[in-house]
């Protein structure tokens, strides 16, 4: 993006015409920054939310619980997250991205019906964090994997541009 410059002034313009153009660059310019501090202050204002939500929700997931509650449907949860994701139209996002915050380990109750890993498409980010690894996560291989939620939080918050840009 090419950054707002001043009109210059051409052999020839006359002052008057130069004034004019000058004061409506000015003008152009509150208006452009009062309304790039709003847009900004709604995002900080959006992104605090989502991270605030994301807080709670990791909060609650990581509370102690009872050995009867203590499972982790990896594959049923990133089955759901792909299918959510399926949902949104590819014209309203330019990246879609999962944040996995667990060992990658499929540990339910014996007995429970044995689920498939759906493929994940090659368009959704998968970012898992985990800082002990584990050797039967079930997205070795299909996902980045990093130490810590800041970390993952960077990989699937950041913003990329669309390829044809």
């Amino acid at each position: 993006m090419k950054a707002f410059e001043p009109p210059v002034r051409k052999a020839g313009q006359l002052k008057g015409e130069y004034d004019r153009e000058l004061a409506e660059f000015r003008a152009d310019s509150a208006k452009n920054a009062s309304k790039m501090t709003a847009e900004l202050q709604s995002y900080n204002e959006a992104k605090e939310k989502f991270l605030k939500e994301c807080s709670e929700m990791i909060n609650k997931g990581y509370a102690p619980k009872n050995s009867y509650e203590d499972y982790s449907d990896v594959i049923g949860s990133l089955n759901a997250a792909v299918r959510s994701l399926a949902t949104l139209d590819s014209d309203s996002t330019h990246f879609r991205s999962i944040l996995l915050i667990s060992d990658g380990v499929q540990d339910v109750p014996a007995g429970d019906t044995k689920q498939q890993l759906n493929e994940i498409p090659a368009d959704i980010k998968l970012v898992t964090v985990n800082h002990g690894g584990s050797l039967n996560s079930v997205v070795a291989g299909k996902s980045t994997e990093v130490d810590n939620l800041d970390r993952g939080l960077e990989k699937v918050i950041r913003v990329y541009k669309p390829k044809n840009q």
